[in-house]
């Protein structure tokens, strides 16, 4: 009885077993890499940091990173668990560990390609891939499959899940604004700057409506689920019920964001920004689209039911659509930043805020904090720490190895705890880039 009503539900996420790319340093600052960020780097972070670029040229010879992480099960946990018959404690432990917002699952996987971003005086552009993905399971379906069923109603109605790959190719420009000139009295200068975002879609699925209901009662029990998921560049075979995501590069959807940048030198050692990110985001997704709807309803079920009773009582479809178009909204954040520096010290504090949630953004703020401090001209050690946005808090370090030509960065995180038995997930990345005169 409970793998049937489990399979209804955790249907809606079968196409979803399939935050942007983030640089080394900006993961080992704990993302507080708004004035950290020069040269190419700048574009998605703050395109006005352009201005402040102290070499010609730039080149990027290579980044990736890879992030997974939940938030409520650790590594330790989880080996604890394994093989373990559960008694009422630890099922009632394990409950507890899941937030009242459900079971949270993200993974990002991104990278820019070898010699496809560049920087030239205030002009930057970087070509990078991204594979995005979050869901939330309701906590409720865990108490329904760990707990005996009880007389009462379970609604898991408030799982969501979402994913995408793209490619996105990104162009910036910096510039410094003297204020002094338009107006009277001794003003710092502002450095702004635009970039815009032409992104490339190859896969999109998300779940755009969902209703997941069981109620148990004297009289029986209910089941009533509905299920519609939004799919591109995704196959699913019906019969076999197997899922294809396509990878042969086709390009499905096309879309645009457009970020513009602010930043100012308080004095000598506070510097501070904003960003306004995501400007316009959106995109349309018009190739091989279609619509997954999945029913199932029964009632008066009884526990004693034989399999084919059971099966007979509950009426279900599945069913697939063509459609036109799916419009995946990019929402828009407003990003604060300040840095302060003393001698071979500097400290960031970065402060983002969306509007809405998605694979992108969240609707909870976020606030990061990270340090770099150069024990030697060539060798620094950066730090860093992060929370909010729906996610477990951070903790990042980071170093590189940092000549006058060539950068090798590489930074690591855990998340929930800096140890990483206690952690509830990982990101690592690295990359390398030239710098010419």
């Amino acid at each position: 009885m409970k793998k049937l009503i489990l399979i209804s539900i955790l249907l809606a996420f079968a196409l979803l077993a399939a935050d942007s790319f983030d640089d080394p340093i900006s993961i080992s600052l704990g993302d507080a890499f708004m004035l950290r960020s020069n040269d190419y780097r700048s574009l998605g972070w703050n395109p006005a940091q352009l201005t402040g670029f102290q070499r010609k040229v730039t080149l990027g010879l290579g980044n990736f990173n890879v992030f997974l992480s939940n938030n409520f099960l650790s590594l330790k946990y989880y080996n604890d668990l394994m093989g373990k018959s559960l008694n009422s404690r630890d099922k009632q432990e394990l409950l507890d560990r899941i937030p009242d917002s459900g079971l949270g699952i993200d993974a990002d996987l991104g990278g820019t390609s070898p010699l496809l971003a560049i920087a030239y005086n205030n002009f930057a552009f970087r070509s990078n891939f991204n594979l995005l993905t979050t869901a939330r399971f309701s906590k409720e379906i865990f108490e329904f499959i760990i707990n005996d069923i009880e007389f009462q109603n379970y609604d898991f109605s408030d799982s969501r899940g979402e994913f995408a790959t793209v490619m996105e190719y990104h162009f910036g420009y910096g510039h410094k604004t003297p204020l002094n000139e338009y107006f009277s009295g001794n003003l710092p200068p502002i450095f702004a700057g635009l970039s815009f975002g032409y992104i490339q879609g190859m896969n999109y699925a998300k779940i755009s409506r969902l209703k997941s209901q069981f109620t148990n009662s004297m009289s029986g029990m209910e089941l009533d689920n509905y299920v519609k998921i939004k799919t591109s560049g995704i196959k699913r075979d019906q019969e076999n019920d197997e899922i294809e995501i396509k990878t042969d590069g086709k390009i499905n959807g096309h879309g645009f964001r457009m970020d513009l940048g602010f930043t100012s030198e308080i004095t000598e050692n506070l510097t501070v920004g904003l960003n306004l990110k995501n400007m316009f985001g959106v995109i349309v997704w018009n190739k091989a689209c279609e619509e997954h709807v999945f029913t199932a309803y029964g009632d008066s079920l009884f526990i004693y039911m034989e399999d084919e009773e059971f099966d007979d009582a509950i009426t279900d479809s599945d069913t697939t659509y063509s459609i036109n178009k799916i419009t995946q909204n990019i929402p828009f954040e407003i990003h604060l930043a300040a840095k302060y520096q003393l001698n071979n010290f500097d400290l960031y504090a970065d402060i983002v805020q969306g509007f809405a949630t998605s694979v992108y953004t969240s609707s909870q703020p976020k606030f990061s904090v990270g340090g770099e401090y150069n024990i030697l001209p060539w060798l620094p050690l950066r730090m860093g720490f992060g929370c909010g946005d729906g996610r477990s808090s951070h903790f990042s370090i980071g170093s590189g190895f940092v000549f006058n030509k060539f950068e090798l960065n590489w930074a690591s995180r855990t998340y929930f705890s800096p140890l990483i038995a206690l952690s509830k997930g990982i990101s690592f990345s690295m990359g390398m880039l030239l710098k010419f005169d």
